[in-house]
């Protein structure tokens, strides 16, 4: 009875988005491995149970590349026009970038032959590294912290001598000075407080230039560098370093045009690549 109203729902259905007389595979929410083939007469034919994917993770680059050439099938397409042949894989591989979660997942789908109703796809997912994390968080600390965090968590990054020595002789001025004012014949007296870093180093430097990594996979080891205000906050006796507007943007965008150039250069010649979300 239910299987007769699934297919009377189907036919009236199709003719009326102009599909009648065509063929529609349905997949039944309680069991979506379980799939149906409805024809134009409303019947309903199994195809079988779908074959659920293989799902694989891996670390690096390279062992994308590695079950690539292992496990996707170069096929040889005929070409009629100009009498040759082509490779067509049966795989491909995404690129997608997510700046705001700080992570690179490279994708692989393949299939072990032409007609497999089951696909292996492998992950492999990177997390920025500490140094460019903390770049973008760009807290501001007291000096204590401050030069701990040079000394340690950015200790990698191409910190200048400068910054250190000054960061470690730094000190802290407070200046007061009275101010009185007459208003409509009332007077007042107030006490202005002027706040100043010094440092035995000399002037503050303004501009600091890192070079940071921004993932850790042997592969995409290249550094970037990255321009960062030094900001000294004399009122609250904090320092800070924040990246200039966009550098760790484009740090990100060259570390994923490399990746791309790398998975290219690594993969079978014309194995695609593509960015985005399989």
């Amino acid at each position: 009875m239910i299987a007769e109203a699934l297919a009377l729902l189907f036919k009236m259905g199709a003719e009326a988005a102009g599909a009648a007389n065509k063929q529609h595979a349905l997949v039944f929410p309680d069991d979506p491995n379980e799939r149906f083939l409805v024809g134009a007469d409303g019947k309903f034919m199994s195809l079988g149970r779908r074959i659920p994917d293989r799902n694989h993770k891996v670390g690096r680059l390279s062992d994308i590349a590695e079950f690539a050439k292992r496990h996707s099938v170069a096929v040889q397409e005929a070409n009629t026009a100009n009498d040759s042949q082509t490779q067509k894989f049966l795989g491909s591989v995404w690129i997608e970038s997510d700046y705001g979660d700080g992570r690179l997942r490279v994708h692989l789908v393949c299939n072990d032959q032409d007609d497999s109703p089951r696909a292996d796809r492998v992950v492999c997912e990177f997390v920025s590294t500490d140094s460019f994390a903390e770049l973008e968080q760009a807290t501001a600390m007291q000096q204590p912290d401050f030069a701990r965090w040079l000394r340690v968590k950015m200790a990698k990054s191409g910190v200048p001598q400068k910054l250190v020595d000054w960061v470690a002789k730094i000190t802290w001025n407070n200046r007061n000075s009275a101010t009185g004012t007459s208003v409509n014949g009332r007077e007042s007296l107030g006490l202005d407080i002027e706040s100043s870093a010094m440092s035995d180093a000399g002037p503050a430097p303004d501009l600091i230039k890192l070079s940071v990594q921004v993932f850790p996979d042997p592969i995409l080891n290249m550094r970037h560098d990255v321009d960062c205000a030094f900001v000294p906050d004399p009122k609250n006796r904090t320092l800070q370093l924040v990246p200039l507007a966009g550098e760790l943007e484009v740090a990100w965008d060259q570390c994923c045009d490399a990746a791309e150039f790398e998975l290219q250069r690594l993969l079978p010649q014309g194995f695609p690549v593509y960015r985005g979300r399989p």
